[in-house]
């Protein structure tokens, strides 16, 4: 049984791996929700000539945002496994025995990485049924996002240089502008129906 003094390291343990857990996954909340919103101005300054520049800093944003937030999330883990030792302690003094090399059903996080370890050594051949931890579904996040930047600063500069080189409002809107409202003008332009000017 536990004592007081033990109860109190315990909760002190569990409250810090409560703390920075939650604010791994708000931080990555946050996250998810400027990268949305970034892209949705990009999108919104592609309907626009005057807006295309625009694309530039916005790509750029993200790029520094993915890796500000990757960095974020290697500290964030890194407190969070701090906690996760400090209890893994207390689980082995509480409850020594395990079953054959199978940690106790009660040693939670002992046998959480039993598990995952069993699931780490199964072959897949497909990727997605590997077994994914929150670190690599965040990292893989990261990286589309940061690489989705990167296309937005090369999709833009390409539309920059064709607006400067040929200087027509057609070359602009056929290849770079996105157009709700006239999408049968840019059917006809494709397939070679107006001619440009």
């Amino acid at each position: 049984m536990m004592n007081h003094k033990d109860f109190n390291i315990r909760q002190y343990a569990w409250d810090y791996f409560q703390l920075h857990a939650g604010q791994r996954l708000k931080t990555f909340e946050f996250y998810i929700v400027i990268s949305t919103l970034l892209l949705s101005g990009y999108v919104i300054s592609l309907k626009e000539d005057s807006l295309i520049f625009i694309g530039i800093v916005i790509g750029f944003l993200l790029i520094v945002l993915s890796f500000v937030f990757w960095k974020l999330d290697v500290r964030n883990k890194q407190l969070i496994k701090n906690a996760e030792q400090a209890l893994k302690t207390i689980e082995d003094e509480v409850i020594s025995e395990n079953n054959e090399g199978v940690p106790h059903n009660f040693k939670l996080f002992h046998y959480d990485d039993f598990n995952v370890q069993k699931e780490r050594q199964k072959t897949r051949k497909l990727p997605w049924n590997k077994h994914f931890s929150y670190s690599n579904c965040f990292n893989i996040m990261f990286g589309v996002f940061a690489l989705l930047g990167l296309m937005a600063i090369l999709w833009t500069a390409r539309c920059l240089i064709i607006h400067n080189g040929k200087s027509t409002k057609m070359d602009l809107k056929s290849e770079c502008v996105l157009k709700n409202n006239n999408h049968t003008e840019i059917e006809k332009f494709i397939s070679g129906d107006i001619k440009r000017k």
